[in-house]
């Protein structure tokens, strides 16, 4: 009978952390939950501009006296568009840019946002 005190050898704890280790990568995806957040993220943002109530703007005095009759203004935001990360190489040419190839260029996966913004005087 085996000892159940008996330490494992060095040969042994790699067999079991590769196995163990490789099962795990074959069955998860190390990253879905960071992607799950960064989805999560977009949704929120439109959610965010979609209900932010009109933005009052009041002059200060002494904008109010060289401008007249301006009480006010109101700013609001309407359609969104966030953009697809992308990068350029050297001869111009535009890629999409995924997140392990912005990582392996050392690049930030950054995406631009544009918005429709209404203005009222």
């Amino acid at each position: 009978m085996e000892d159940p005190e008996r330490t494992l050898t060095e040969e042994e704890e790699k067999f079991i952390f590769d196995n163990v280790f490789q099962s795990y990568v074959e069955s998860k995806n190390l990253v879905a939950h960071q992607i799950d957040s960064y989805n999560r993220f977009l949704d929120d943002l439109h959610t965010v501009f979609e209900k932010t109530p009109p933005l009052t703007i009041k002059p200060n005095c002494e904008f109010k006296q060289r401008s007249g009759s301006l009480d006010s203004a109101q700013v609001s935001f309407g359609h969104i568009k966030i953009c697809k990360p992308t990068w350029t190489d050297q001869q111009g040419t535009t890629w999409n840019l995924l997140p392990t190839e912005a990582r392996l260029r050392k690049m930030t996966y950054n995406a631009s946002i544009y918005a429709d913004i209404k203005f009222k005087v």
